[in-house]
């Protein structure tokens, strides 16, 4: 989460007059919910054999299904990038090199 205050001063054209705008914002929790999505899925690849990867891309996508989750497991040069996206939103994490 960031925080912020502007020192600013605001007038209304009827003589009401605000100072400082405090500002708060955070990530959706959707967001951070696909972001740990990504990690948990890049320990899992971490551990699994080279091989197991398809295999466990379909699990995965069977486990997130009805979230609205998709995980793609991309082999590339004996590395796996991993996409998880989100169907509903559009808004996606990418974990790799």
């Amino acid at each position: 989460m960031v925080r912020g205050y502007l020192d600013s001063k605001i007038e209304h054209v009827k003589g009401s007059t605000a100072y400082g705008i405090f500002l708060r914002a955070s990530p959706y929790p959707r967001f951070q919910r696909i972001k740990y999505i990504a990690e948990q899925t890049s320990k899992k690849v971490e551990r699994a054999s080279f091989d197991q990867i398809p295999l466990l891309e379909e699990k995965l996508n069977e486990n997130y299904e009805c979230e609205g989750i998709e995980i793609i497991l991309e082999n590339e040069n004996s590395h796996v990038s991993i996409k998880v996206m989100d169907v509903f939103g559009g808004k996606s994490v990418v974990l790799g090199e």
